[in-house]
Parts: structure tokens; C-alpha cells; sequence
């Protein structure tokens, strides 16, 4: 009987990540910027995921609590310097953000806007970049986003504005306001 609950607890599971798995691998890819260190950690965050799926709470949304998870991997892999994150080569990041166009110059328009801000973007502090990419990039309420970084909902929008002001600032130093 108890290997056929792990079998069923085990199917279960791999539904829940192939259901959030392109998300969640976004949001990996672009906290990191480098496949290989998004490959890893979403590796991890699956472990991290089944080793605690008897501890989470049925009251709270499962991709809250998966994005909480993802986040503390990847703060926990920058804190070891296991991998180098690096920045992503310019053919991943064509490859990442290939989007189909009529014309190659709006493609590629595109593809350097793109570049830019994962440049701005990896240029801002941690806890900002994290709150804009969550925001942002993934479309998470201000109370997901509260609940995910277990902040009060009121730092999540400081952290916002603080964010989207060091990038504009960071635009306008680099003379990419007019791109953004």
C-alpha cells in the first residue's frame, strides 16, 4: 500500500512542476542570465519542492510557495558561489527572447532592447531586482510578492519604486531612456 501512495504522490508531484515548469525555468533564466546555473537551480528548486511537499500549506496558493523556494535557491547558490552566474552569451539571449516578426529589424529592435534591460536589471541590487522580476516578469500581486519574500506588502512596493528608479536612472546614464 505505501508504494502505491509514492507512486500516486510521486505522479502528482510531476503534474504540479509540468504545470509550472515554464514559468518557474523563466523566472530562473532571468534571475541568472546563464542557461546552465537556470538548469541547475531548477533541479534544485524540483528537490527543494518534493523533499518539503508535506510542509506546505493548502490555505496559501502552491506557486507563492513555489516562487518562495525558487527564490531562497537562488540566493542560497549566489551566497555559495557554486556556479558563476555569468552573463548570458548575445546567441542565448537571441535565442531567449526570439520573438517572430515580419521584419528582422523589428526582431532584432527587440532583441537589443531586451539585452539592455537584462543588463539594467542585472546591474540593480538583489532585493530589487527580485521584486521587478517578480512583479513584472511574472505578474505576481504585491501580496504574492509579500508573501514569496515574507516582507510586508509595503516594502514590496518600496522595493518597486526604489527599483524602477535606479533603473531609470541607470537608463539615463547609459543614454537608453528613449529605449525603455
Amino acid at each position: 500500500m505505501l508504494l502505491v501512495q509514492e507512486a500516486d504522490d510521486h505522479a502528482a508531484f510531476e503534474r504540479l512542476i509540468s504545470r509550472h515548469q515554464k514559468k518557474l525555468f523563466g523566472y530562473l533564466w532571468r534571475f541568472t542570465g546563464d542557461r546552465q546555473a537556470t538548469e541547475d537551480l531548477f533541479q534544485e528548486t524540483c528537490m527543494r519542492i518534493y523533499q518539503a511537499r508535506a510542509s506546505f500549506n493548502h490555505e496559501y496558493s502552491f506557486s507563492s510557495w513555489v516562487y518562495r523556494i525558487a527564490t531562497n535557491a537562488c540566493l542560497d547558490m549566489r551566497k555559495k558561489k557554486s556556479h558563476a552566474m555569468e552573463k548570458a552569451t548575445d546567441d542565448e539571449i537571441i535565442n531567449r527572447h526570439a520573438v517572430t516578426h515580419d521584419r528582422p529589424d523589428a526582431a532584432l529592435f527587440e532583441e537589443t532592447k531586451s539585452r539592455k534591460i537584462q543588463g539594467l536589471l542585472g546591474e540593480l541590487p538583489e532585493k530589487l531586482r527580485i521584486v521587478l522580476l517578480l512583479k513584472h516578469y511574472e505578474d505576481l500581486s504585491i501580496k504574492a510578492i509579500a508573501a514569496i519574500l515574507d516582507i510586508p506588502e509595503g516594502t514590496v512596493k518600496s522595493r518597486l519604486f526604489k527599483g524602477i528608479k535606479q533603473l531609470t536612472v541607470l537608463a539615463e546614464k547609459r543614454g537608453l531612456s528613449n529605449e525603455m
